[in-house]
C-alpha cells in the first residue's frame, strides 16, 4: 500500500493548492504487513520511503512509490521474507543472467530478445501506423481511440 500523506489518490484533483501543498509536506511511502511465522499475525513491517520524499509533484512522487511497491511485491512473491536474512540469487535465475544446475556449476542462460526490423527508408505515413499498431498492445482500448484519432489528424 502507499501513504500518500493521509489524502486519497482519488480525490487529489479535488483538493485546493493548499490542501496539495499540505500533503506534499507529510512523508509519502510504501507500506506492508508480513505474517509472523511463530504466530501465523499479519505484522506491520516498517515503511520505506527511499528517495520518495524528494520528489517535489504528486505525479513523481506516484510514479516513484509505485515502482517501489511494484518491486516489493515481486520480491515478495519470490520468497523474500523480512524476517530472514535473504539470499537473492535466485533474481539471477529471473533475469536470466545466470543459473544453478545440480551439479552447481553456472550455466549460462540465454535470452532471446525480438527485434522489430524497420527499413532505414520509411514514409511518415508508415511510421506513424507501426506506432499505432505498437500501441495498441500497451494501452486500454479507450484511450487508443482517443490517442488514434489525434495521430489521424495529424497525419491529415
Amino acid at each position: 500500500m502507499i501513504y500518500t500523506g493521509g489524502i486519497r489518490i482519488a480525490e487529489w484533483k479535488y483538493l485546493n493548492k493548499v490542501e496539495q501543498q499540505n500533503a506534499l509536506k507529510k512523508d509519502w511511502y510504501v507500506y506492508y504487513s508480513f505474517r509472523n511465522g511463530a504466530t501465523g499475525k499479519l505484522v506491520r513491517q516498517n515503511p520505506i520511503k527511499h528517495h520518495a520524499n524528494l520528489y517535489k509533484s504528486f505525479k513523481e512522487r506516484l510514479a516513484y512509490l509505485n515502482v517501489l511497491r511494484d518491486s516489493l511485491e515481486l520480491l515478495l512473491k519470490n520468497g523474500a521474507n523480512p524476517n530472514l536474512e535473504n539470499d537473492f540469487t535466485y533474481l539471477d535465475e529471473i533475469l536470466g543472467n545466470s543459473i544453478q544446475n545440480q551439479n552447481n556449476s553456472k550455466v549460462v542462460k540465454e535470452v532471446k530478445q525480438e527485434v522489430v526490423k524497420i527499413d532505414v527508408l520509411i514514409s511518415i505515413k508508415d511510421a506513424f501506423e507501426l506506432v499505432l499498431k505498437l500501441k495498441q498492445n500497451v494501452m486500454n482500448e479507450t484511450s487508443f481511440g482517443n490517442y488514434q484519432l489525434r495521430i489521424k489528424k495529424l497525419m491529415n
